[in-house]
């Protein structure tokens, strides 16, 4: 597999820079390092680094899941800071969970409720003036999301086990809003 991609990113990266497109590849989701018998490039913070290290610069880069690096039972901040460093963080997906075993046993919960120090990870991105789309992803259900079938909102069928809707969607980007500009204070 790391033949396949480093021939891959070989070809494509120099293709990218001189479109100016940024590439993110998303970490494993869930963070399996193996998945029906065969290992995922994706599934370690080794994995990431020894992807970004193949064509090294800001073409070539990541989707920093936050959520995801802490599932790995890894430090989001520091992971956050070390990619910061080599600027090659090009989406970031912002979520909360809470880990019980790292890879196996971990719950997605409401943005402001999990292990993850979100607004370390918000400083992080704002000391290294990160300018890319951050992402508040999979909202958790609110009663409102579920209230009235005539309503459109509980139209929204959402494909995350947390099935939050719109107003699962406000409530993350309001935190991240209010993280971000917490942070620009900072």
């Amino acid at each position: 597999m790391w033949n396949n991609v480093a021939y891959f990113l070989k070809a494509i990266v120099p293709v990218a820079k001189e479109s100016n497109v940024r590439l993110a590849l998303h970490p494993n989701d869930p963070p399996a390092p193996m998945s029906r018998g065969s290992g995922q490039i994706m599934g370690t913070v080794e994995g990431w680094k020894k992807l970004v290290d193949i064509v090294p610069g800001p073409h070539n880069g990541i989707t920093f899941d936050c959520g995801v690096t802490r599932e790995m039972g890894q430090n989001p901040v520091e992971v956050c800071r070390y990619f910061m460093k080599k600027d090659c963080i090009n989406h970031v997906h912002f979520r909360n969970v809470v880990v019980r075993k790292p890879y196996e046993k971990y719950t997605e919960v409401f943005i402001d409720e999990g292990q993850v120090d979100m607004f370390g990870v918000m400083r992080e991105l704002v000391k290294g003036k990160y300018p890319r789309l951050i992402y508040p992803e999979h909202p958790r259900a609110m009663e409102a999301d579920h209230a009235d079938s005539s309503d459109t909102a509980s139209m929204f069928k959402s494909g995350y086990p947390g099935g939050g809707s719109y107003t699962g969607y406000a409530y993350n980007v309001g935190y991240t809003r209010a993280m971000l500009q917490a942070a620009l204070e900072v």
